[in-house]
């Protein structure tokens, strides 16, 4: 994964590769700074302005051990993303390992799954965790 990768190819990266493959690129120290923020960049360009157009919300994703912080800011239908803690309070925190992270971006695994089976953490506000999905179609 490069700084060019389309959110296809990213997709396509993730669902030919097993998971100890995915989890051999995420521990590669190099690698792992700029594929967090690819995805990132990938994800927050993909942001819906309509259904955000109201939502201010601070969602701190904790990717991994040890984790990676990430703070993406949802603010009326603009989304931006920071390598974190930023001094903001989060409006939820969703705390998740490499692998389970790249599944869900790819949308190969199912967040309620991730939940019941203690893959994922959520704290704070569940109903704006949920709301993710709408958000990012």
């Amino acid at each position: 994964m490069n700084l060019d990768t389309t959110e296809n190819e990213f997709q396509r990266l993730v669902t030919s590769s097993s998971d100890r493959e995915l989890a051999a690129l995420m521990a590669d120290p190099a690698q792992r700074p700029a594929i967090l923020r690819r995805i990132f960049e990938l994800w927050c360009a993909g942001v819906d302005p309509v259904q955000t157009a109201k939502v201010d919300a601070l969602i701190r994703w904790q990717i991994g051990r040890p984790a990676d912080t990430w703070d993406m800011h949802i603010l009326h239908g603009a989304c931006t993303a920071v390598p974190g803690p930023t001094p903001a309070t989060p409006v939820v925190t969703i705390t998740l390992g490499d692998v389970p992270f790249l599944r869900v971006i790819a949308r190969q695994a199912n967040g309620v799954h991730l939940l019941a089976t203690r893959k994922m953490r959520i704290s704070g506000s569940i109903p704006t965790a949920m709301r993710l999905d709408a958000w990012f179609p």
